[in-house]
């Protein structure tokens, strides 16, 4: 039998056999105890910070995953598959002075704890939460809160308006009428509006006895997305914090499927020749 005939008969084998080892593999990838996203809350800042997935920072050849944190908008959402403890860090930024100087130069690149944050992980469960960064009484410090995010709390397609205002707040929400008392919540879902792709919110405070425009916001309307907004104080106006979630799939989320440790290949192990010249 030739060669290629024996191919074209062993390729559907071969093939098959791929995809099922395939299809098995995605089957028995584990699941993440915890899926989590961050944003920094009171002044505007932007850092970029780097966890363990399997929260194995300090072991060696540990997988390590990068990501951008702002002020204004959710970070990426990330997959975490420890059992404790989330640690988030970051690398300080040096000048070349400050360099220079160091004694030791693996200084720079070292990582510095950010922040920690504690949660126990439930068997069968993926929880989900928001870790918002606030800043500290000390310099460049931050404490670390929480807030649960999970879909049966703010479902795809809804957004949570939670107030953190000392007084009432009188809502019109599209055709929607609502009253959201201090420390209080209401939930919106985007079939409350068929047909609309946004809606806006108009905020009242009611002071001397007549209703009076104290805050607006369009809210887009979409089963790909969800979200939370405070409704808080700013320079005694009453200001709109968006935290919004847009839909991905799960293999998409930051660090999803990350081994816990680095693969490193036979190959890259093995000592490179050198360069001989031969006169």
């Amino acid at each position: 039998m030739h060669s290629k005939t024996f191919f074209l008969l062993l390729f559907p084998i071969l093939y098959q056999s791929n995809f099922v080892q395939s299809q098995t593999q995605r089957n028995e990838m584990p699941r993440p105890t915890a899926l989590f996203s961050a944003i920094f809350w009171g002044k505007p800042t932007t850092r970029t910070l780097t966890y363990a997935p399997w929260g194995n920072f300090d072991e060696t050849n540990s997988s390590k995953v990068r990501l951008r944190v702002g002020s204004s908008a959710l970070s990426q959402t990330c997959a975490f598959y420890g059992n404790s403890k989330i640690d988030l860090r970051q690398q300080r930024n040096y000048t070349d002075l400050e360099i220079d100087l160091m004694e030791d130069k693996t200084e720079a690149s070292a990582m510095h704890s950010f922040a920690e944050f504690e949660f126990s992980s439930q068997e069968g469960e993926v929880q989900q939460f928001i870790l918002i960064f606030t800043p500290g009484k000390e310099g460049d410090s931050y404490q670390t809160f929480s807030i649960p995010f999970g879909e049966e709390i703010v479902p795809w397609g809804s957004f949570k308006l939670i107030s953190q205002l000392k007084e009432t707040l009188y809502l019109a929400v599209g055709d929607k009428k609502a009253t959201l008392s201090s420390g209080k919540s209401q939930i919106f879902h985007s079939r409350d509006f068929p047909g609309q792709s946004k809606v806006r919110m108009i905020g009242y405070r009611l002071m001397n006895g007549k209703y009076k425009e104290a805050t607006a916001q369009n809210f887009h309307l979409s089963d790909k997305q969800r979200g939370i907004y405070f409704l808080t104080t700013r320079r005694k106006l009453v200001n709109v914090v968006p935290m919004v979630e847009r839909f991905r799939p799960l293999e998409r989320i930051l660090g999803y499927g990350t081994p816990p440790f680095k693969i490193v290949s036979e190959r890259a192990k093995l000592p490179q020749p050198s360069s001989v010249v031969v006169p």
